[in-house]
């Protein structure tokens, strides 16, 4: 996958390509920081960017900046 970061070499973009959107994720680790997520919502190829439910609300994230993901 490339995006308008560069880069897009992250296993975690072709992952989340595939995923089930709903996907139960505790955790999402990107750039060395934990964010708390309760499940995957879905990615936008063209932009890299990568959106989970948090509850309330939705996080993004570019999927290139993700190091580790924790499932649920």
């Amino acid at each position: 996958m490339s995006n308008n970061r560069g880069g897009g070499n992250n296993p975690f973009c072709d992952l989340l390509e595939n995923l089930d959107p709903n996907t139960d994720v505790e955790n999402v680790f990107a750039n060395g920081n934990n964010i708390n997520v309760e499940s995957f919502v879905n990615i936008d190829s063209d932009s890299g960017l990568a959106y989970f439910n948090n509850g309330d609300s939705v996080v993004t994230v570019y999927c290139d900046s993700i190091d580790a993901i924790d499932w649920d």
